[in-house]
Order: C-alpha cells, then structure tokens, then sequence
C-alpha cells in the first residue's frame, strides 16, 4: 500500500473526502485549528491500493523536551484533532479491519521518518470504527454516547423523547422561546459569554474555556459545516449551541445556558429544534456524546431523554517505535517522580502534566462527553 503524507492547506485532503465516509472532525481546516491549539503540526496519512483507502488526520507535536530530555530532540507524537476523527475508510463491505492493518504496516515506517513514536486515536463511534483495530496497538472503551436515527419518522423522533422532556420542551414554547439560526454569528460573543458562565457552573477545568477568537476561527475554517443556534426568550437569549453538519452526520459540539434568565427547558427546545431541522435537511445521524468522561453521569441521562440508542466510544493506543517510547516514558518518570496510569490514564503518560484534558471525551460542554 502506498501512503502519502498529505497537508491540512493543501487540496487533495479535502478531495479525498469527498470519496470517503467522514465526520466534521475529519476536515483538514478543523485539524489545521487544533494544530494551533495544540501547537503542532495538521496532517492526514492517506493510503490507497486495489482494495480502498484509508485517510488518518492527526495532530503531529514534538514531544516536551523540558519533561522528557534533550535526547528526545526530534522526536514527536501524533494525536487525533480533539473529538471523534477516528480514520475514514472505503472499502468492500467485511474488508475494512484487512485494509486498516495494511495501512498501519505500511504507514509504520512513513511516521518513523516523521519522528513520530506514538499515536493515539479517539474513534468515531457513528461509523463504529473499533472492529477495524484489533489486529494492532491498545483498544481502550470509556463508555457509551448518545446518537439519534434520523431516518425514523417525525412521529417515531417524537415518541423516542423522553415524556417529562416533551412536556418542558412544550411549556417552553407557550412561554414565548424560539429557536433561531445565527447564519452571520453576529452574536458568537453572547454565544461565548453563556458558555463559558456554564462551564464555571458545573466545575469545568479552565482547558474547557475556549475563548471567542477560538469559535470564530472554528466559523473561518469550518464555513457552513458549522451552525450556531440561539433560544430566545422576551428578555434576550435563554440558551446557544454550536452544532457540526457533515456528510448526513450532525454533531452537538458545545452549549451554554443563561442560569439568570427563569426560561431551565431552552437547552431542551434547542436540542428538539436541531434534531427536527437536521432531519429535514436529509442528515441520517445526530450524535449527541456522553457524559464528562464517557461516563454515565447527570449530562449523560439529559442526553438519553432524546434517544434510547447508544454506541460505545473508544481510544486506540499505538506505539510505534517500543525502545524511543520507552526512553521518553523513562525520562518523563525521572523528571517528575509521576507513573504510568495504564489504560485508565493518559497516553502517552508523559502528556498528563500539560494541563489538557483526560483523552477519554470526545467533544465539550453542555456536551459532547
């Protein structure tokens, strides 16, 4: 199999999609996003031969010499963009897990000249990639995410909402809340200011608090792949959300809420709404994420009063060189005192002093989990 290192400002990634199943996190212009965030560099390995192609999007960062040595210079690790990437595959049907394990063969030695010793993937749980990896590296699963078949029929979406969900989502409406489409995002600050109050509510780490240059950029680089959504009320707007809209595959990213504003169901009203509007466009999936973590927590049962239909989510560890991972990992021991967690902890080990998240979520906020 032939592999080709392809670039996120170059053109033939986005061309390649549109010949592969794919999600909004598989974009080269979101990968170029978080490789700014991440400060690194936007990649995707392509593969291709007689049986399909496989497209990877990473993050590709040099590993942190001030935790790992000078010996390290050189050396990096790959990550996918933060949420659900995952690999996009076309293949015949039952000869997706042979085509991924050629790509890996043959895209070990490509990632070796990159300088890469490591990879650590957060699966798409929508395409249920997880099959396709058991032949190599470490499957992790952290959970279960909520998703919504919109091929069901409005009166089966009806029914699928949890009864105590669509009294409030009614009582919201006779109190006067309506749901609108931010086209211009001229109010992507009010959107940011009722995140991030949201965020502080319920304890979140600062990581979560991206600021409002980060969602304009998200609106630049993404374009009409991305939808901002308002509830308003008499008194202003009761609730926001970001919402992703990919190849039939529509994504709730992040939300916020005005505690102060008396209106508690508009985050409901706004998930109902989207739901119904993403069905109309002729999208075949909404996914809602899970809970903080993966876990089955409060975020977690709001999600389910939507659907009763849950996949499991999963990370993939690979490392790709065992004795240049193995003297970071050392290093990393000796200049922290810290330990290997294991599957329950970060991968590499050597990330979890960076101040980033636990890799286990997808997405964020009122969120994807």
């Amino acid at each position: 199999m032939k592999i080709e290192v392809l670039e996120a400002d170059g053109l033939l990634w986005r061309g390649v999609l549109e010949t592969l199943p794919h999600d909004f996190y598989s974009l080269p212009g979101y990968a170029a996003l978080e490789s700014e965030r991440l400060d690194g560099r936007a990649l995707a390995l392509l593969g291709r031969d007689d049986g399909g192609s496989v497209l990877l999007p990473a993050v590709v960062r040099d590993l942190p010499r001030e935790l790992c040595g000078p010996e390290t210079v050189g050396l990096r690790d790959a990550v996918s963009p933060y949420g659900y990437p995952g690999i996009s595959v076309a293949a015949a049907k039952g000869r997706e897990a042979a085509l991924v394990e050629d790509f890996l063969c043959a895209a070990r030695p490509v990632l070796a000249d990159l300088g890469v010793i490591n990879v650590f993937l957060r699966l798409n749980p929508v395409i249920d990639e997880a099959e396709w990896f058991a032949g190599g590296g470490t499957l992790v699963q952290h959970g279960e995410t909520v998703w919504i078949d919109l091929t069901l029929s409005e009166d089966e979406l009806h029914r699928q909402t949890r009864s105590r969900f669509r009294g409030n989502i009614n009582a919201a409406r006779r109190d006067g809340l309506r749901v609108v489409l931010d086209s211009t995002w001229s109010r992507v600050e009010v959107f940011t200011k009722m995140y991030h109050d949201t965020m502080r509510s319920v304890g979140a780490e600062d990581w979560y608090l991206f600021p409002e240059e980060y969602f304009l950029r998200l609106h630049e680089v993404a374009g009409a792949a991305v939808h901002l959504f308002l509830v308003e009320s008499d008194a202003g707007v009761a609730a926001a959300g970001l919402f992703s809209e990919c190849d039939g595959i529509v994504q709730y990213l992040f939300s916020g809420r005005d505690e102060s504003d008396g209106h508690p169901h508009g985050t409901k009203l706004m998930m109902a709404h989207v739901r119904d509007w993403a069905k109309s466009r002729g999208n075949r999936v909404m996914h809602l994420g899970g809970g903080l973590g993966a876990r089955t927590d409060n975020l977690s049962q709001f999600k389910r009063g939507f659907s009763k239909l849950t996949r499991p989510f999963h990370t993939w560890r690979w490392v790709v060189d065992a004795e240049l991972h193995q003297q970071a990992m050392h290093s990393w021991q000796q200049a922290t005192g810290l330990t290997d967690e294991g599957e329950s902890g970060y991968f590499p080990g050597y990330r979890q002093v960076r101040g980033e998240p636990r890799q286990q979520p997808g997405a964020r906020s009122e969120r994807n989990g």
